[in-house]
């Protein structure tokens, strides 16, 4: 069946449609009638069910006046369900000159739908008038009476509105004569109205049967229905579906099967459990058959990704609406709560029901969750359907499944979005009453790194910070604290800010190769009852202490190295033999089924460069000697970057970092030495993976520390023996509020420091550069004079007077004062700290004002009132009279010549500048 729901704009445009499919007719369309023109869905669907017919095979005419007679045709045609009516003219009109409409016409009068002009006349050429047509339908509907005859035209308006008649026509006048198009979005309208037919009861008392038009007149059930249960689910109280491919609907009369096929809905049937939908349907009396001619989403649906919890349960929150959940909903009129039903995924294919906020704050660990909506334009949800996963590492073992009951792979229906593999960590569901297993997230587990601060819920491994656990998973912190030693290197299975699960670090010798600078000799240690080597080295960018098997290295030097469980190094030195580097399984480069790789490298640089053409980077040895590995010929090799590419460079004692796609500059200062490592790609340009430079610099990259912002002393921690002062920072790269260490206890409150490779506040200052925002566009922000770019992604953020932030906009900045930082020549993290400040001096009737701050080239201001401050209430000063002028010289100031001189007192100068308010206060002696 044809997909139906890109009729959603009107509740029945998808069932007349389907109807028309099911007997048979095709949908018509019009050349002259575009499908986004205001009534084309309404003129489509008439026409399908051959209430309204085209002009000419394929027009319209949807701006032709409709006449009366054809109104009449028309009528009958949606009242009775035919094409015709016959020629016979029964009236006693003496004009109709045109027997195509007398039997309509006779009908219709008969049926004291319309009226002549007369007793005689029925002026069947003139046009129909909205209050004419709105008339014809009330009557028609059965929703007139004697009575209202005397008040016409406003009584037939009156219960037309009240019908839903004027639907998207409310804009039209009353006595508009309508066109073609109109007509059919009122005999649209009508199709679904309320239609009454009377009745004689036995005692000869007339009652009305309340039905519709699509139900009457073509013999279809329309209802107001939810869908209970598919082969796979079934909500609490009703079983799932035996028949493949069929799925259960709760309708006003009880549950009935119907094949999901004929729902024309997208996707699978699971994802529209429980969501509300109108449905047309007619039953088979003798086959118990049920055939759906139509099915339309009432409500909406919406992805719930974020679920918060009030405290002590008092309240759930999505989506900035508070909710209470309950076992069932209350009268409308008896509560102001927004009430939610909420139902959870059980093992066995029921959905349970949850009753309380705290049933439904247990299931938080890690969900999927719909939202459904009964109303489309609601900002209030009704029910909530939640699937909770759980955490566990995949394993498939002789065919069999760890995480499915140890269920062989081969019995179990398996969806794998992420192309999991055994082995991996997952979030999962598995269904045991149908057999199938949701992998719905393989988990990243993070590189080796070392951890550098643990505390009872938090630990820092290679300089991120991540909370211990998840309770609602039933991973305690606890139970990986005893896991965690500070100093040991591991690796960490994350879920966004979460560790669930520690695995000690290897890194083998197949992996891809992984470099580090050597930045000390070796020391000997004696730990854990054996000698050992320990040293300084420069990884990803940072300074680590690591424990090596090797005795001596040479401080400067690059090395590859592997990581065993125990977290102790190899190194592997780079080795030269006929002039090449050596490469190998165990060789400085790999050359293997697994990594086939490529280096060159440079002693001492003599006019080496690193130039970048149109696609490509070339590092040339220039005067220098280079030595390479097999494959590299000439002093020269040209190379691309990419999502795993490193770059370290020691740019005179500071080290910078760039991970990932690179398009800036390099400089190599002779005497450098250079160490490059590519991935061997087919042709002349290769793939970098590695790159450092030991003199030299990249540009637009930014130090491996990261600046904070002091904004408070908090107290002292005794962390792992060590005695740390704690503070409440900013950090300007993520724009979040974070609580520090630093073994320093006289940091400054609004100076901003760097911090460590450990994560701690030294005591450097950071150097951020500040100013005020003078202007900006979509993608640019002027600084004092200065104009940046702001990079995609770029935090914006407003440190507020109570120490919390919030997202802003470059708009909101404007006029503002700011730190920001750069990476890559470009504004990454912008903080707006407070706002331009100006200084007030009087003399001699002249006042000045004077911007403590670089404003560039503005030059816009505006005087708006001069107070002096009193005692009781401050004094508004006339200053209508005042004469303003820029000052000249430099920066940006301005002067107020006022006709009188002021009087001793303080007093306050309110202007804008550039459209912004400021105010300056000065002191007349």
């Amino acid at each position: 069946m044809k997909n139906l729901k890109r009729f959603m704009s009107g509740s029945l445009a998808t069932l007349l449609i389907a109807l028309a499919l099911m007997t048979g007719a095709s949908a018509k369309s019009y050349d002259d009638v575009a499908s986004t023109d205001r009534y084309a869905e309404q003129i489509e669907i008439l026409s399908d069910i051959g209430v309204i017919m085209g002009t000419s095979e394929n027009e319209f005419s949807p701006e032709e006046k409709v006449t009366r007679e054809q109104m009449a045709l028309l009528l009958f045609r949606l009242m009775i369900g035919k094409d015709t009516a016959g020629t016979l003219n029964t009236t006693a009109f003496t004009d109709l000159y045109d027997h195509t409409y007398s039997g309509a016409i006779s009908w219709a009068n008969a049926s004291g739908y319309i009226i002549g002009t007369t007793a005689t006349t029925f002026e069947p050429t003139e046009g129909i008038e909205l209050q004419d047509a709105m008339t014809m339908l009330v009557r028609a509907l059965g929703h007139s009476s004697i009575q209202m005859n005397g008040g016409y035209p406003w009584t037939y308006i009156d219960a037309a509105v009240k019908l839903g008649l004027d639907d998207g026509i409310e804009d039209l006048s009353y006595t508009k004569e309508l066109t073609r198009a109109e007509v059919a979005a009122i005999l649209y309208n009508a199709l679904t109205a309320e239609y009454l037919i009377p009745r004689t009861a036995a005692n000869g008392m007339t009652f009305y049967e309340s039905t519709t038009i699509i139900e009457r007149v073509f013999g279809y059930e329309i209802d107001e229905s939810v869908i209970v249960a598919t082969n796979n689910f079934a909500l609490e109280g009703v079983d799932t579906v035996t028949k493949d491919g069929y799925v259960t609907v709760h309708t006003e009369d009880g549950l009935i099967t119907v094949s999901y096929a004929e729902l024309g809905l997208d996707g699978e049937a699971d994802s529209h459990l429980g969501k509300s939908f109108r449905l047309v349907y007619k039953r088979d009396d003798k086959t118990k058959l049920v055939s759906v001619l139509g099915c339309t989403e009432i409500g909406k649906s919406e992805s719930a990704k974020v679920i918060n919890v009030g405290r002590n349960n008092a309240y759930i929150e999505i989506g900035g609406v508070k909710y209470q959940v309950v076992e069932t909903l209350s009268d409308e009129l008896s509560t102001n709560a927004n009430e939610l039903l909420v139902y959870t995924y059980g093992n066995d294919g029921t959905l349970t029901q949850v009753t309380s906020n705290a049933g439904l704050s247990a299931l938080l660990g890690a969900f999927d969750a719909q939202l459904i909506y009964n109303d489309k334009e609601s900002g209030v949800a009704d029910r909530l359907i939640i699937k909770s996963f759980d955490f566990g590492k995949y394993t498939v073992s002789g065919g069999k499944v760890n995480i499915a009951g140890g269920m062989k792979e081969s019995d179990l229906t398996i969806a794998n979005p992420d192309k999991a593999e055994s082995g991996d960590y997952v979030l999962y569901y598995f269904n045991e009453g149908n057999k199938t297993l949701e992998l719905a997230a393989v988990l990243p587990v993070t590189d080796a790194g070392k951890i550098t601060r643990l505390t009872a819920s938090t630990v820092t491994i290679g300089g991120a910070t991540y909370k211990l656990g998840n309770e609602k998973l039933g991973i305690t912190a606890a139970s990986l604290r005893e896991q965690l030693t500070v100093g040991e290197t591991v690796h960490a299975v994350v879920f966004g800010d979460q560790v669930l699960a520690i695995e000690a670090t290897s890194v083998s010798i197949g992996a891809p190769s992984r470099y580090l600078i050597a930045q000390s000799e070796t020391t000997p240690v004696f730990t854990d009852g054996k000698f050992g080597y320990v040293m300084e080295a420069l990884i990803d960018g940072k300074t680590e202490t690591i424990f090596v098997k090797s005795s001596s290295v040479t401080v400067g030097n690059v090395y590859r190295y592997t990581l065993d469980d125990n977290g102790i190094y190899t190194l592997i030195p780079k080795k030269t033999a006929n002039g090449s580097i050596v490469s190998g399984d165990n060789e400085f480069v790999q050359s293997n089924s697994k990594n086939d790789e490529l280096a060159f490298t440079i002693d001492e640089a003599d006019g080496t460069t690193i130039d970048k053409s149109a696609s490509y980077y070339t590092i040339n040895a220039g005067n220098a000697t280079s030595v390479s590995s097999t494959g590299i010929s000439g002093s020269f090799v040209r190379f691309i970057t990419d999502a795993n590419t490193i770059i370290v460079a020691n740019d005179n004692g500071t080290i910078k970092l760039h991970k990932g796609a690179y398009s800036s500059t390099f400089t190599v200062n002779d005497g450098a030495s250079v160490t490059a490592v590519f991935d061997n790609e087919v042709g002349t340009v290769e793939t970098l993976r590695f790159l450092y430079i030991s003199d030299g610099s990249i540009g637009g990259a930014v130090t491996t520390e990261s600046s904070v912002k002091v904004l408070a002393i908090t107290g002292r921690e005794l962390v792992d023996g060590t005695i740390l002062n704690t503070y409440k920072v900013l950090d300007l790269a993520s724009g979040k509020i974070l609580e520090l260490y630093s073994t320093s206890a006289s940091l400054t409150v609004g100076t901003n420091y760097l911090t460590d490779a450990d994560g701690l506040i030294t005591t450097t200052e950071a150097s951020v550069s500040d100013g005020i925002v003078t202007g900006f566009t979509g993608s640019t922000i002027t600084i004092g004079g200065d104009t940046y770019t702001i990079a995609s992604g770029a935090k914006l953020i407003k440190l507020k007077s109570d120490n919390t932030v919030s997202d802003i906009t470059v708009f909101d900045a404007y006029m503002g004062r700011v730190e920001f930082t750069l990476t890559d020549g470009k504004i990454s993290a912008l903080v707006l700290i407070g706002s331009a400040e100006f200084e007030a001096s009087y003399r001699e009737g002249v006042i000045t004002v004077t911007a403590q701050d670089d404003l560039g080239s503005t030059d816009e201001f505006t005087v708006t009132s001069l107070t002096k401050k009193g005692e009781e209430s401050d004094t508004v000063i006339d200053i209508e009279t005042a004469e303003s002028a820029l000052a000249d010289g430099e920066g940006f100031s301005f002067t107020v010549t006022l006709e009188t001189a002021l009087e001793a007192g303080d007093y306050t100068l309110a202007f804008t500048v550039s459209g912004v308010n400021f105010e300056a206060e000065f002191t007349v002696e």
